[in-house]
């Protein structure tokens, strides 16, 4: 082999400095990325999985209300619960209440979604805007001003009195009723702008085209606009059963000590009775609550992304 030929061999088998150098800033800046994120995985560790990991811990241990030996490490605490109605009742309650909001969120948000995404052109942003107030303004906001307006002398008793609908106060604090209707209106803003998102993507030649074909109105939004439409309804739905079974501050003050829910037994349970492996137990069942009805609620909308 010449002397240039192996020149050129060792030229072509060697990289060059400017490559060389783009592969390690390559490696490094991966290197550099992957560090960024020690603070945040510490920050989740430190406050997310170590408390959950504790509260599960604390779970097993013996309630004072089970005089079980010292030392005693077990499941007691969930057969306690599991039989006992009236945990099992403020369970059906917490549910029932999730099931009764989620259902109303969305048949109040679709149609409000609907309207600004037909009118988009009419101010719908700032209707938007008004409709996220209860949102910026936060729960404990919205929640005591239901509490005024639903007192027993406040502006709903009054005006179904003079619509002669009832002829005396009734109770509507400390009900579920009020707690759903708190709930509801400090949800509505999260549903209607999901749900607005996913018909802002439904493509306006879709509908166009349905119409040529003789497809009345309610045909196609039911055989067009709601199918496409659908992945953002369940995104709605999840984010408001995530809200509702979570919330704290509308079941404490309109549904009062009479109508427990999960979030405040648990508050109850620590602060009455200091019980920490009671309460541990409990928060342990809300969140199996939670994350099995999120999950399929997310399998029911992969599945349905896959069949599009």
């Amino acid at each position: 082999m010449t002397e240039s030929t192996a020149k050129l061999a060792s030229a072509i088998s060697k990289p060059s400095g400017r490559r060389w150098r783009r592969r390690r800033s390559g490696t490094w800046g991966t290197g550099q990325a992957r560090l960024l994120l020690l603070p945040a995985l510490a920050f989740l560790t430190l406050f997310l999985v170590l408390p959950l990991g504790i509260t599960l811990y604390n779970s097993f241990l013996a309630s004072p209300v089970l005089a079980k030996p010292d030392g005693y490490f077990g499941a007691a605490n969930y057969v306690y619960i599991s039989g006992t109605g009236i945990y099992i009742d403020i369970i059906i309650r917490t549910l029932r209440i999730c099931a009764f909001v989620v259902i109303f969120t969305i048949l109040f948000s679709y149609p409000t979604a609907f309207i600004f995404r037909r009118y988009a052109r009419l101010g719908s942003g700032s209707a938007i805007l008004i409709l996220s107030f209860p949102m910026l303004a936060g729960p404990l906001v919205v929640v005591l001003g239901w509490m005024i307006l639903l007192a027993d002398g406040g502006p709903v008793n009054s005006w179904l009195m003079w619509l002669g609908i009832t002829s005396s106060p009734i109770e509507i604090l400390r009900s579920e009723a009020a707690i759903i209707i708190a709930l509801v209106q400090f949800t509505l803003p999260f549903a209607v702008l999901n749900i607005f998102n996913a018909l802002s993507q439904v493509e306006h030649h879709l509908i166009e085209a349905a119409r040529s074909l003789g497809a009345s109105p309610l045909r196609r939004f039911w055989h067009v606009i709601l199918p496409l439409s659908l992945p953002g309804v369940l995104s709605a739905a999840v984010i408001t059963f995530s809200l509702a079974i979570s919330s704290f501050i509308a079941p404490a003050y309109l549904g009062g000590g009479t109508k427990l829910v999960m979030t405040t037994l648990i508050s109850e349970t620590i602060l009455g009775s200091y019980d920490l492996a009671m309460a541990s137990t409990i928060a342990v069942v809300l969140l199996v609550f939670s994350l099995t009805v999120v999950i399929a609620m997310n399998s029911a909308l992969t599945r349905h992304a896959a069949r599009r």
